[in-house]
């Protein structure tokens, strides 16, 4: 087994897209919608390397290996100079995933400003009519504008549009 300072940084040192796995964790390296601090392209790596230190194998308890069901299915290719083409890229990515199409398997999503939660909603709501999200921030993200800006990406806006209740 390699130690998790040794290969490729991948999400829990899991295999890169296998279909065969039930659980597919898919990267969104995009903050060309925030506001101020860019940084967020970041966080599908960050969160993979931290990840390397998280488990060595089966859980002693529940006896499961988290890692046998899941596969890190890299980076989603986005624009960040472009929002609207970014958001699309991610959607296509969506779709295009045998993770999504499955209804026996998960897709999971990491990294990215708040904007990307526009494109994943935009890609799965139609086909999920009775949709349940679980929101975990610090804050709501409910603004009805961006500081008196109605026209400008959602990155702290996101749930607005969507019926939000908390």
């Amino acid at each position: 087994m390699e130690k998790p300072f040794q290969g490729f940084a991948t999400f829990l040192k899991t295999p890169i897209k296998d279909e065969s796995r039930r659980i597919g964790i898919m990267g969104l390296p995009f903050d060309g919608a925030t506001s101020y601090r860019p940084g967020a392209r970041f966080a599908p790596n960050a969160i993979r390397e931290a990840s390397m230190m998280l488990t060595d194998g089966g859980h002693p308890l529940f006896r499961v290996d988290p890692c046998e069901f899941v596969t890190d299915l890299g980076d989603v290719p986005v624009s960040n100079l472009n929002v609207a083409k970014s958001l699309e890229q991610i959607e296509e990515a969506i779709h295009a995933s045998p993770f999504y199409r499955d209804p026996n398997k998960r897709l999971l999503f990491m990294g990215g400003d708040h904007t990307v939660t526009t494109a994943i909603l935009r890609a799965i709501a139609p086909d999920h009519e009775d949709l349940h999200v679980l929101h975990l921030d610090a804050h709501c993200d409910t603004w009805a504008d961006h500081f008196g800006d109605p026209g400008r990406w959602p990155a702290g806006s996101q749930w607005s549009p969507c019926g939000h209740r908390p």
